[in-house]
């Protein structure tokens, strides 16, 4: 497994979610985690709703607090700095969640995708959807979700065979 793709809404259950991402790029020795943050600019009718200056400032601020919840959940499951790559990438295309979560995860060749669920149900789920959801039935990458009131537990290992397809 080389790289480990985590999308966040930057709740506390998405960190969480970071947090089983690190323990499990520790298990599986990953090179790479790609943190990933879909802000798309808001448009009304044929004008955008903040200039473009704004959204980059928007952008610097949320990276910044990426970079630092993320530096923050490596020192908590003991991590060096240099024990793989780190691509933190925020999102602006005018597209849903799912769609620029799923792109990005194919465009970095993600072995696996870890992300939280709301567990949203009945009509929350109805109205606002479930980007989890969307990601497991649409997408071809592995999905681990970690469901919002699950308890951590650090990961001691993993098994994982992959197999190889012989074309002739």
């Amino acid at each position: 497994m080389k790289t480990i793709f985590v999308p966040t809404d930057l709740s506390n259950h998405a960190h969480f979610a970071l947090r089983y991402a690190l323990q499990l790029s520790k298990s599986v020795m990953a090179k790479k985690i790609v943190y990933f943050h879909h802000n798309p600019q808001p448009i009304v009718t044929e004008l955008p709703v903040l200039y473009r200056d704004d959204q980059e400032a928007i952008n610097n601020e949320v990276k910044a607090e990426m970079e630092a919840i993320f530096h923050q959940y490596m020192e908590e499951v003991h991590i060096p700095e240099d024990f793989f790559e780190i691509e933190i990438l925020i999102s602006n295309y005018p597209t849903s969640p799912s769609s620029a979560l799923l792109e990005a995860a194919e465009k970095h060749n993600s072995d696996v995708i870890v992300m939280g669920s709301h567990g949203q149900t009945g009509l929350r789920k109805f109205i606002f959807g479930s980007v989890t959801q969307e990601v497991l039935e649409r997408g071809n990458i592995p999905v681990l979700v970690i469901p919002k009131e699950f308890e951590f537990k650090p990961i001691d290992r993993v098994a994982f065979e992959h197999h190889f397809a012989v074309h002739r």
